[in-house]
């Protein structure tokens, strides 16, 4: 049923947004219109908020409502969408609330763990210690399955480093004996600890990918290949002459014979 643009406009000029939102919905140039005098106008707190609540626009409410409030929206977006839905809008609000760089970031961190966003969530607690950053992404990450990143390796890395400085390498292990990882460093101290915790029989798994095996192996096929190539050129061969020659050219190079001058011959007749 088409409803009167008199009516909405009327609805308009009372401020009654909820009402003109539900009546405008099914007609889209309406609910362009009320759409635009909306964001134009400058509503209270409470109005914004239930004007959008009733058409569930949640994309606007996030990007007009007062971020003082945000435990409001937070609690309607998990009570009101579904899973696809909430994960969208959480990982919206957690970039919203992080690009405004404000000095409390618990609001972002916490749409961030919503939305199983670990990238989100590091970028969003970097007011707290590595450590505390990488414990609250290790817990999403194992709750969860989120994919991590190249920030989250390295965090990692550098704490299972402290770990075994500190003597406890049996903790390093367990983070990292499962980790799915292409990382070079992740992937060598991974290898030493295996060995350090025992091996085989004390952690009831198999040797673990040594990366520097590929590159050790890499560089013989190398020198391999090249010792090869010298031998197969025509001018790696033997320069050293024969015997004969040798004593024929030695023989050849010898100085000349002394010859004695005729004043040496007149002085010896003369003695």
């Amino acid at each position: 049923m088409k409803v009167s643009e008199t009516v909405v406009d009327r609805l308009i000029e009372q401020k009654d947004y909820a009402t003109a939102f539900m009546f405008a919905r099914e007609q889209r140039d309406l609910l362009d219109r009320v759409t635009e005098k909306y964001i134009a106008e400058q509503l209270s707190a409470s109005q914004l908020f239930l004007s959008l609540v009733s058409t569930a626009n949640f994309e606007q409410l996030i990007d007009t409502f007062p971020r003082q409030q945000w435990s409001r929206i937070f609690a309607l977006i998990l009570s009101r969408t579904d899973r696809a839905l909430m994960v969208h809008y959480m990982r919206k609000m957690a970039l919203k609330w992080y690009s405004e760089k404000e000095s409390d970031m618990l609001p972002a961190a916490l749409a961030a763990i919503v939305a199983q966003d670990v990238e989100l969530l590091l970028h969003a607690s970097r007011l707290y210690s590595s450590d505390e950053r990488l414990a609250q992404a290790i817990v999403l990450r194992n709750a969860t399955g989120a994919v991590v990143n190249e920030e989250y390796e390295t965090l990692l890395c550098t704490y299972c480093e402290k770990l075994i400085a500190g003597g406890v390498v049996d903790v390093a292990w367990r983070l990292l004996s499962s980790f799915d990882t292409k990382n070079e460093r992740l992937l060598s101290l991974r290898h030493s600890l295996y060995f350090i915790c025992g091996g085989e029989e004390r952690t009831m798994t198999k040797e673990p990918t040594n990366p520097r095996s590929a590159h050790i192996q890499a560089i013989s096929n190398s020198i391999s290949f090249s010792l090869r190539q010298q031998r197969n050129t025509p001018f790696h061969q033997s320069t050293t002459p024969r015997s004969g020659s040798l004593t024929s050219a030695a023989y050849n190079q010898r100085p000349p014979p002394l010859q004695t001058t005729n004043s040496f011959t007149c002085a010896s007749n003369g003695l």
